[in-house]
């Protein structure tokens, strides 16, 4: 089981990554990191950075979510579905495929803007994942469950 969601969550994040979605995801991610913490400016405090990218993981993570689940509900994977015996494996793998692609997202704005951004703590770095991820997670599973992957007819 987790060799076949492995697998299924590699392939659903190669075939965002090389699509046209993929690439204005990227993009977004290089812009949103431009407009809010600009290469000749200083990042001003360590909780705005923390702040800023956790506002930004959080919209990554919805909208790459709902994209995901779009790719995922087209009618080529439906044999993938068939053959596997839950639907909730199924489901899984698309969240933690959506969650994967938005931290990748996240932390690519997050390693630009360290490169004039503040100093940090040891216990600033500790409080990082502790507020991205709940929120990430949150908005991911909020988008999953209005998407039309779950809502119509089955889950």
């Amino acid at each position: 089981m987790t060799q076949r969601m492995l697998a299924l969550v590699r392939y659903f994040m190669r075939s965002l990554l090389y699509s046209l979605a993929g690439v204005l995801y990227i993009l977004l991610a290089l812009a949103s990191w431009w407009i809010f913490f600009p290469p000749n400016q200083t990042t001003p405090h360590v909780d705005y950075y923390i702040l800023i990218i956790a506002i930004l993981g959080a919209v990554f993570s919805f909208l790459v979510t709902f994209t995901m689940a779009a790719r995922a509900n087209q009618a080529i994977h439906y044999p993938i579905m068939v053959r596997l015996p839950d639907r909730v494996e199924y489901l899984v793998t698309v969240l933690l495929s959506a969650l994967g692609f938005a931290t990748l997202l996240q932390l690519l704005v997050a390693v630009l803007a360290t490169f004039h951004g503040p100093a940090f703590t040891l216990a600033r770095i500790v409080q990082i994942p502790i507020v991205w991820l709940p929120v990430n997670v949150v908005l991911a599973l909020l988008a999953l469950q209005a998407s039309d992957l779950v809502s119509n007819s089955w889950s």
